[in-house]
């Protein structure tokens, strides 16, 4: 198949191949009314602090990245701050 991945080599010679990954990732909806930081509860993820979040605009706006803090305080649970600015809408909280 072309762009498979085979095999993966390190630095250190170490070589593995994709059998031996774990590919995953979440998504969910954060609907924000004019705040300034959120906590969002998760249900159904993996341990929140095992993965790498990002705040998206929905696909009407290209997917744009939002600017903030994401921090994981707890295995169900993602804070949003926005660094003392305001944000309303709808958007996608993706943890990978």
């Amino acid at each position: 198949m072309p762009g498979e991945i085979r095999r993966l080599y390190f630095a250190d010679g170490v070589t593995t191949t994709p059998a031996e990954f774990v590919i995953f990732s979440r998504k969910t909806s954060v609907v924000l009314s004019a705040e300034t930081s959120k906590t969002i509860t998760l249900v159904g993820f993996p341990d929140a602090r095992d993965m790498i979040w990002q705040l998206k605009k929905p696909a009407a706006d290209n997917f744009e990245q939002i600017d903030c803090t994401i921090t994981t305080p707890s295995a169900t649970s993602v804070v949003l701050d926005f660094g003392g600015f305001s944000k309303t809408g709808t958007f996608i909280l993706l943890g990978v």
